[in-house]
Parts: C-alpha cells; structure tokens; sequence
C-alpha cells in the first residue's frame, strides 16, 4: 500500500491477503475444471483469503519440469462446507522445489 509515495507496513495477515488478492486479480487466468494429478501438488497453504470467515486454499502445481508453475485457488462455500476452484494463475511461480525445476 502507497501513501503519497511512502510504503505503509501492514499487519502480516492483512498484508498477505492483500498480495495474494492482487496476484490472482491482475494475472491471465484459465478454465476452472481442470484436473489436478495430486503427485504434480508441490505445496499448498489454508487461510481466509477473502475475509469470510471460512478456510480457504491455495495449491502450487506442477506444470512441466523446467516451465513455471501454477497456482490453484479454492473458497470455501460456507453454506455447502465444500471448496469450490475460482481461479487458476499459470505459469507465474518458478524456482527449484526439492528437484523440480
């Protein structure tokens, strides 16, 4: 966050939602159905990204070795108790996870 060109420091959570709210909004995106081999997961992390209440999900997944990989979003449907996929950003993360390249 910029106020008149000074950074302001925001609390953690707030500051992590915040960043992973305008990554997903300002990166190209795809179709929601896609199938996800659970051996391509490489890391995923919990938390309330969009400040329901309800535990939410992000996935990092394998693509091809070498290429950038993607990252699945799930909220949690409060009324049903399930996940359901609302964004997919591809192609956006590399480096080496544990010999993925």
């Amino acid at each position: 966050m910029l106020v008149l060109g000074h950074a302001v420091s925001l609390p953690g959570e707030y500051a992590m939602k915040s960043l992973l709210l305008a990554f997903v909004l300002f990166l190209p995106t795809a179709t929601l159905a896609e199938p996800i081999e659970t051996r391509k997961i490489i890391t995923a992390v919990t938390g309330d990204f969009n400040g329901d209440g309800a535990v939410d999900l992000a996935m990092v997944v394998e693509t091809e070795p070498g290429h950038p990989m993607d990252v699945h979003f799930f909220l949690r449907d409060k009324e049903h108790n399930y996940l359901k996929p609302v964004e997919i950003v591809h192609e956006q993360i590399q480096g080496e996870w544990n010999g993925y390249e």
